[in-house]
């Protein structure tokens, strides 16, 4: 479903291309599949963008920013191993 919301954005078909990946995001949710999940609320916002509906665009792309921001890990130092 993400590469038709692809094909249909790149074929300017910009309502198509959001009701894919509005679908995806709904896929994603329930399947549990958090990085696709963000990843099509990040690919909502573009759309909503391109359509020129901004105020909805920018809730989209600070709703990923914000999922992604509560996904990551801090990173761990590696434990020392002692030289042999």
């Amino acid at each position: 479903m993400n590469w038709l919301a692809n094909v249909h954005g790149f074929r300017g078909e910009l309502p198509a291309a959001l009701d894919a990946i509005m679908a995806v995001i709904g896929l994603a949710e329930a399947a549990g599949n958090r990085p696709a999940a963000v990843n099509a609320v990040r690919g909502s916002g573009m759309m909503l963008l391109f359509m020129g509906r901004l105020v909805e665009a920018r809730r989209m792309q600070e709703r990923s920013v914000a999922e992604f921001d509560m996904n990551v890990q801090p990173m761990r130092a590696m434990p020392a191993t002692p030289a042999s």
